[in-house]
């Protein structure tokens, strides 16, 4: 996962930002998921290291 703030960028993994709000990487996905689909969370897909595919996701 990747969010983005003011201008400045920052990645953090699920795992990582479970561990830093105290759940499961599984419930931050659950959350992201909902968040996109209530229209707080906009994804795009970007392809890093020419192979690896990452959803990217920027608060609106």
């Amino acid at each position: 996962m990747m969010c983005d703030k003011f201008s400045n960028a920052y990645q953090i993994s699920n795992v990582e930002l479970g561990e830093i709000v105290g759940c499961s990487d599984r419930t931050i996905q659950s959350y992201i998921l909902r968040l996109e689909e209530i229209g707080l969370l906009k994804s795009t897909r970007r392809i890093f290291d020419n192979k690896l595919l990452y959803k990217v996701y920027s608060v609106i």
